[in-house]
């Protein structure tokens, strides 16, 4: 090596025996180990980076934005069945009214929703505030807005009767009397007021087989809207129903499905076990829905787990 002139060139000389010295040990050990780019550290993805694995950062061509932004659902295309109680559908024909009309009629929907209950835990962790979900809490009700046609007000007539058949009034024929009363009839049953069969269908205009379906839990109307009527300008007469109900279920695809009845992960069981000391075997009997968790005894707060063949023997001795 030959002597610096000036300090200039000392650095130079410097930077330079420090590259020759990473070129020569250093840097191939590391090219061993990891390659020869530095992507191909473990859990880096694979270089050179595509479109899809930068994310939102990476350039979209004109046929990815399409496939993903150019065929979005549209409001207007829906499909709406009104359950009916069998004790009704007789006088849903005689008022001159179809349930095929009915469902037409309905001019406005909502598609329901939902939420998770949840409590919380403050002591499991320092500075942590837990939520744990325990009930899932349904909308209390539905509201369907209907057009009334001129020739029978179908929807009006259909729903205040209804209503009335759920108070069970004018059994007496008493009505119009002062002292009227009526006595509530019961919810099931044959002459029950609950109904089956409230569904709202989404569907796409090209009407393809992924429709999206709700189907209601006994439901029932609990109000009917009242409806201005005026001489100003004329408007279409429109009337508004609230309808409540149990819960709803949304009927999944297979793809959906799949993912909801698989079974469940060596970390899952492991997990589990670890929490409630139970064995590994007992942890994943549990999970796949062999096992039912009892709380009991609110003055000792015990939980137990209890798994019942058919026959009602139990097979769990851990």
């Amino acid at each position: 090596m030959t002597v610096p002139s000036n300090l200039a060139e000392a650095a130079s000389q410097g930077i330079d025996a420090v590259n020759n010295e990473w070129n020569t040990n250093w840097g191939s050990s590391i090219g061993n180990i990891f390659g020869v780019n530095p992507q191909n550290l473990p859990g880096a993805p694979d270089w050179p980076f595509n479109n899809e694995s930068r994310g939102v950062t990476g350039s979209k061509t004109i046929q990815q934005i399409k496939n993903n932004l150019l065929h979005p659902a549209l409001t207007s295309h829906y499909g709406v069945e009104i359950g009916v109680p069998d004790a009704l559908r007789g006088m849903l024909s005689s008022a001159g009214g179809q349930q095929s009309q009915l469902n037409l009629l309905c001019s406005d929907a909502v598609l329901p929703g939902s939420n998770l209950a949840t409590m919380e835990i403050n002591n499991n962790y320092t500075g942590v505030t837990e939520r744990v979900a325990y009930r899932r809490v349904f909308d209390d009700r539905i509201n369907l807005t209907f057009y009334v046609d001129a020739e029978n007000y179908l929807p009006i007539r259909f729903f205040e009767a209804w209503m009335s058949y759920i108070m069970n009034e004018g059994r007496n024929g008493d009505t119009y009397s002062p002292s009227h009363n009526y006595r509530v009839r019961y919810p099931d049953g044959d002459k029950g007021y609950t109904a089956t069969g409230l569904k709202i269908t989404k569907f796409e205009r090209d009407y393809n087989k992924n429709e999206l379906i709700y189907d209601f839990v006994r439901s029932y109307p609990i109000s009917v809207n009242s409806m201005p009527v005026s001489y100003d300008a004329s408007n279409l007469l429109k009337c508004t129903v609230s309808l409540t109900y149990l819960r709803y279920v949304v009927a999944q695809t297979e793809r959906f499905m799949s993912v909801a009845n698989k079974p469940p992960t060596q970390r899952e069981i492991e997990a589990l076990s670890l929490d409630s000391g139970w064995s590994l075997d007992r942890s994943e009997r549990y999970l796949s829905g062999e096992g039912n968790l009892t709380v009991f005894d609110g003055s000792n707060v015990s939980q137990t787990v209890s798994a019942t063949n058919a026959d009602g023997s139990t097979n769990w001795g851990d």
